[in-house]
């Protein structure tokens, strides 16, 4: 899919709306076999919520249903298939947290270091942002997917490095800890410290 980050986010706030919706209709799992009531429930949803993806129904890892919807990309008019692949988007902070959590439980980091221990060529502004900052996103290191250039970057194949390069040099938006603002960067950023330390030497807590 092509978009911003917001976009990302409302595409992942549609299918969790979607998995709430199947999950509370009650004919679809009362008899799963029964595709027809699956696809009419669908149908009913996107015709509601102009949803765009792919559907896959699949208790006991049985595959009752499948269906691709809408465009995987509007600027060229390509539909979804069931092949599609997906950017998951802000659906892996979740998973990026728990691995950093684990990291620190087994000390490999502390989250009161300061991410310029793990960074190579860190900005001397990120001296007082700690890993912690990065987690719960008040580090005040800039959100690169609100950039005005976002767009444009987003069509590209860019290395986690590449992308880190566009934020690096661009001052706080506020001092560490000050306050709260979602950041995209903040978790490109954890994501490449469990590249490098996972596996890596243990460090004391």
């Amino acid at each position: 899919m092509t978009g911003s980050g917001s976009c990302l986010r409302r595409t992942t706030l549609g299918l969790a709306m979607l998995l709430a919706t199947l999950s509370q209709a009650s004919s679809p799992f009362d008899h799963p076999q029964d595709q027809d009531v699956i696809a009419q429930r669908m149908d009913q949803f996107v015709s509601a919520r102009d949803f765009s993806g792919v559907v896959l129904v699949a208790p006991d890892g049985r595959v009752y249903f499948q269906k691709a919807y809408g465009l995987a990309n509007r600027e060229h008019d390509v539909p979804n298939k069931l092949e599609t692949k997906f950017r998951l988007g802000s659906t892996t902070k979740q998973f990026t947290a728990m691995a950093i959590m684990i990291l620190a439980e087994r000390g490999k980091l502390r989250l009161r270091d300061s991410i310029c221990s793990y960074i190579d060529n860190c900005p001397k502004t990120w001296a007082g942002i700690t890993v912690r900052h990065l987690l719960t996103h008040t580090s005040g290191i800039p959100n690169f997917t609100d950039f005005s250039d976002n767009d444009r970057y987003e069509r590209l194949s860019m290395t986690p490095l590449e992308t880190i390069a566009r934020f690096q040099d661009k001052p706080l938006e506020f001092v560490p800890g000050e306050r709260f603002s979602y950041d995209d960067s903040g978790y490109l950023l954890l994501g490449s410290l469990l590249s490098q330390l996972d596996g890596g030497p243990t460090r004391r807590c």
